[in-house]
């Protein structure tokens, strides 16, 4: 009996550099897909910018208001993936489900990842650090706002590692936590207005019911320096669109994109990865 499908879903709206970051993202998955039931589909406020994958990706219109109520009542960015998510596990309820960031590609065969999705797994881009021992000062501030907290009616656990949300593989066995995985968030960011409450949501929740396996040997996140891979995906996209789609597909799985690590000063992507991995 073969696999259930895989539904890898992004979400790519705004600017250019958005637009090009999603399609190369969903061309790297095309490349490595393999021999796994695969569909692709890129939510977008500008269709057009994916007609180098028309035919073979689902390119799926979003209007802006539609992803401000996914924003929720106090407009959390984040809050609109979860949505997406319950979105595309309502549209495709038998199919195992992987989300990927925008700022994301695969370098190594999708079916590594897809083959740790079942029931009683899932997937995360990769674990972080323990959320009850990391001695940043940002873990430390958001421990004492968390202490305070309930979610219905016990305290929030925080004796769980904090995992990288840019990736997140669901089996149709886990597709009832993204209803209170919603709920959780909606308790937790009026109160603690931190950008990465939704990942630490999810962290928890599938901590709780499931083994999580990361995928950061198959799956390369540049958040932390996004400006140079964009330029580099610009001049990757320019050469793959030259050639045929099968060719094209090979050349990607032949050079994939690696670039040395930059220090960026004091800019937030630096500041962050300093919080989230220990790196400098």
């Amino acid at each position: 009996m073969s696999a259930p499908g895989v539904r890898l879903v992004t979400l790519a709206y705004g600017g250019e550099p958005v637009r090009t970051q999603a399609l190369y993202c969903a061309w790297s998955a095309l490349a490595w897909a393999g021999d796994v039931p695969l569909g692709v589909h890129v939510y977008t406020d500008e269709p057009a910018a994916y007609a180098p994958l028309a035919g073979r990706i689902a390119i799926e219109p979003i209007a802006m208001d539609r992803i401000r109520a996914w924003r929720g009542p106090d407009d959390f960015v984040h809050r609109q993936k979860i949505e997406l998510v319950r979105d595309v596990a309502a549209r495709f309820p038998g199919e195992r489900l992987l989300y990927v960031d925008s700022d994301t590609f695969f370098v190594g065969p999708l079916a590594q990842a897809a083959e740790r999705i079942g029931p009683g797994r899932s997937v995360l881009h990769v674990r972080e650090f323990p959320i009850a021992t990391h001695p940043t000062s940002q873990m430390r501030k958001f421990r004492k706002q968390m202490a305070h907290l309930t979610f219905r009616g016990a305290p929030v656990e925080l004796d769980r590692d904090m995992w990288n949300a840019g990736a997140l593989g669901l089996d149709p066995a886990q597709f009832g936590l993204l209803a209170e995985w919603l709920e959780l968030v909606d308790a937790l960011y009026p109160a603690v207005k931190r950008f990465y409450v939704e990942q630490f949501a999810i962290s928890l929740l599938l901590q709780r019911d499931t083994r999580v396996a990361a995928v950061d040997d198959v799956l390369f996140h540049y958040w932390f320096q996004k400006d140079e891979y964009t330029e580099a995906l610009r001049r990757a996209i320019a050469a793959l669109a030259a050639l045929p789609h099968e060719a094209s597909l090979a050349q990607l799985r032949a050079s994939p994109i690696r670039l040395p690590y930059r220090k960026q000063g004091s800019t937030l992507a630096h500041r962050l990865r300093r919080i989230f991995t220990g790196k400098r």
